[in-house]
């Protein structure tokens, strides 16, 4: 039983570290591309999933979501983030 505890705290840590290690990772890249932000965006919709529990019962539902992407110039092409 601790080590199944033990693997969910690590779990919790991982996943809640990983989105701020990939935007460092992913920023990092860009500066050394020499990337510069255009005036060029654009909107897209996507569809994010959202998990509502109705009676101890997990409904998950798609969400369109509305997002926005800008244009960068790098010294190796464009890019969209």
């Amino acid at each position: 039983m601790l080590k199944f505890l033990n693997f969910l705290i690590v779990l919790c840590i991982v996943l809640g570290i990983a989105p701020f290690v990939l935007a460092y990772l992913d920023s990092d890249e860009m500066h050394k591309m020499n990337c510069t932000k255009t005036g060029q965006s654009r909107e897209e919709t996507v569809m994010m999933p959202v998990t509502v529990i109705v009676n101890n019962i997990p409904i998950t539902n798609m969400i369109p979501t509305l997002t926005t992407t800008y244009q960068y110039t790098c010294t190796d092409g464009e890019r969209w983030r």
